[in-house]
């Protein structure tokens, strides 16, 4: 099992495992790099192995870019577009990825992931989108809200923590 995890280039399992023999180690940034690299998608990487920036902007509907250029009320509202496409459509593998905002956080983008779940949460209050949002979560037996609810929580969990960095 453990040549297995290894095999497949999980740099989690590698730290597992020296920690199980007793080795002692320091992760590098490069090392956690390529760790959260090795997580994501193939889609958003290059031929190198190393994050496309583009194809990371494009999977948020162009408003990653937007977000970075400054532009924060039309990036939200490109990404409130494009998860309102999702839940209509009921994509499910692209609400679960786009809902948690866990590969931004992993990859530094805290404020757009912070933006993104602020978005994300308040879709129930929206008139326009909770017809379709239930309509969503009931196909899926309740997924969908137990998506928005770990959402939340990631939300107070990042906004708590930032602000009290913010505060120091």
């Amino acid at each position: 099992m453990d040549f297995l995890k290894l095999k497949h280039g999980h740099l989690t399992a590698a730290g597992e495992y020296l920690d199980k023999i007793g080795v002692s180690y320091t992760w590098s940034p490069k090392g956690r790099l390529t760790e959260t690299y090795a997580k994501l998608n193939p889609r958003l990487l290059d031929e190198d192995g190393k994050l496309n920036e583009d194809a990371l902007d494009e999977l948020w509907g162009g408003s990653l870019g937007l977000f970075k250029d400054g532009q924060v009320d039309q990036a939200m509202q490109a990404f409130r577009e494009m998860m309102i496409q999702v839940i209509a459509v009921q994509n499910m593998d692209d609400f679960e990825e786009l809902a948690s905002c866990d590969i931004l956080f992993e990859l530094g983008e805290i404020d757009f992931a912070l933006a993104c779940l602020k978005t994300i949460l308040s879709f129930p209050t929206d008139d326009r989108i909770l017809p379709i949002l239930e309509e969503f979560n009931e196909r899926y037996d309740d997924i969908v809200f137990s998506i928005l609810d770990e959402a939340k929580r990631m939300y107070e969990q990042y906004a708590s923590s930032s602000s009290c960095i913010a505060h120091s």
